[in-house]
């Protein structure tokens, strides 16, 4: 796999690639309005594109929320190419990204029903309580950066 890191306004191709896959996911096959897909944090975010066999089959994005705490979020695999166990290496490579970043903290909203996902990786849940966003599940989530 290849992870291509950008920022949107330096981009306009990575960004309408990445884009589309998650208007696809997100918007179409979880009923997300586009309105809330695309959103403010975009902006300023450094997206990923994963590229595997001349295919891009997923992506992800990481922000600042605070000096030392950031954000992972917007991670989608293409249909075609989930259940591969893609997941844990993209997350590593966001996590990786944050790093390098300067992060110390990571706070998520992950979707409730791929919480494990998350947990396996090393995140521990904030409150445990469930809330909807976006009209979907979500749960919060935290991973302390080891130096």
């Amino acid at each position: 796999m290849n992870y291509i890191w950008f920022k949107k306004n330096e981009n306009k191709d990575y960004w309408e690639i990445a884009k589309k896959i998650r208007i696809e996911v997100f918007c179409v096959e979880q009923a997300v309005d586009e309105v809330f897909e695309i959103d403010e944090i975009d902006e300023n975010a450094w997206h990923l594109i994963v590229e595997s066999d001349n295919q891009f089959i997923g992506v992800g994005r990481v922000f600042q929320r605070s000096e030392n705490q950031w954000g992972l979020g917007r991670l989608a695999i293409s249909k075609d190419y989930r259940g591969q166990g893609l997941s844990e290496p993209i997350i590593k490579e966001m996590v990786d990204k944050i790093t390098q970043l300067g992060g110390q903290e990571i706070l998520i909203h992950a979707q409730a029903y791929i919480q494990k996902i998350y947990q396996n990786f090393g995140f521990s849940t904030t409150t445990g309580v469930v809330f909807k966003e976006d009209g979907i599940d979500h749960i919060e989530m935290k991973y302390q950066i080891k130096k």
